[in-house]
C-alpha cells in the first residue's frame, strides 16, 4: 500500500468539492489497513488503484494513501455538507484506530467555519394538522431549504432539543473533521422523516408523523409542540423513494 503523493494518481473533477488531509502516524500502513479492514465490515470495500486505495460512499469518494509514517487522505464530495460527513467519517477512524497516539489532523481546501454544519437549517413549526388519529402533519418553514428539493433524495434528520433550553445547541464541525455534540442534558435527539411536500415560494416544508401510544421524542413533538417550535432539519440523506 506503499505510494507516494507525487505518485499517487488524485482523481481531478471540477464539479467536485474536495478536501485534504496529512496525518503523521508512527504506523500509517498498519492504521490503513485496520480502517479499511473494518469499513469493510461495514459494506464500504476500498479499490487499490496503483497504492492509491479508493472508496465509494453514498455522499462521496474517500481515498487513502500511505507515506512515511503519514497517511494522506483526500475526500470528495458534490456539495460542502457530503464534504463534512466525509471529513467526519474518515477523522472518527483514524482517531478512534490510532489509540494514544492521538493524531493531529488538519484538513485544506472547503475548510468548515466552525459554525453549524452546512447541510443543516433551524426550522420553525408553522401549523399542525391531525389526519388521522395516528398521524398528524406539520408544516415547517425556514430560510435557504433549497437543498431538500430532491425527488431522488426526501429524507432527512430532524433534531428536536431538550425542552427548558433558552436557546437549542446543534452539532457542529470541529477544526479536524469530526462532528461534536452538545453535553448530554443540551444535546438533541435525532429521527429521520421523509418529506411530504416543500414549496421554495412560501419557504414550508410538511412533514407527516406517526403518533405512538408510547411516544417517543418525533410523536412527543408532534403532538405537544405549539406554533414557533424549533428543531433542527439536516440532509438530503438516506435513500431515495422507491417507484
Amino acid at each position: 500500500m506503499q505510494a507516494s503523493i507525487g505518485q499517487a494518481r488524485w482523481r481531478m473533477t471540477l464539479d467536485l468539492l474536495i478536501s485534504e488531509a496529512r496525518i503523521a502516524l508512527p504506523d500509517a500502513a498498519g492504521l490503513a489497513a485496520r480502517m479499511i479492514d473494518h469499513l469493510a465490515e461495514h459494506d464500504i470495500a476500498f479499490e487499490d488503484r496503483d497504492g492509491l486505495m479508493v472508496a465509494k460512499l453514498p455522499f462521496g469518494t474517500s481515498s487513502l494513501a500511505v507515506e512515511a509514517e503519514a497517511l494522506k487522505i483526500r475526500v470528495e464530495a458534490n456539495d460542502k455538507g457530503n464534504l463534512e460527513m466525509l471529513r467526519s467519517v474518515v477523522a472518527s477512524h483514524v482517531i478512534e484506530f490510532a489509540g494514544d497516539s492521538a493524531p493531529t489532523i488538519v484538513w485544506s481546501g472547503h475548510e468548515s467555519n466552525g459554525g453549524t454544519l452546512a447541510n443543516f437549517r433551524e426550522v420553525r413549526l408553522k401549523a399542525a394538522l391531525t389526519l388521522t388519529p395516528h398521524m398528524r402533519r406539520l408544516t415547517f418553514t425556514g430560510d435557504d431549504i433549497a437543498r431538500f428539493v430532491n425527488d431522488d433524495d426526501l429524507h432527512v434528520r430532524l433534531y428536536f432539543p431538550p425542552e427548558g433550553l433558552a436557546k437549542p445547541e446543534w452539532p457542529w464541525p470541529a477544526p479536524d473533521g469530526r462532528i461534536l455534540w452538545p453535553e448530554p442534558d443540551r444535546r438533541p435527539v435525532t429521527r429521520y422523516y421523509t418529506i411530504r411536500r416543500i414549496d421554495l415560494q412560501s419557504r414550508e416544508i410538511d412533514i407527516d408523523f406517526v403518533v405512538h401510544d408510547h411516544a417517543g421524542p418525533g410523536s412527543a413533538f408532534a403532538v405537544n409542540a405549539k406554533a414557533g417550535a424549533i428543531c433542527g432539519m439536516a440532509g438530503p440523506l438516506g435513500r431515495g423513494i422507491r417507484p
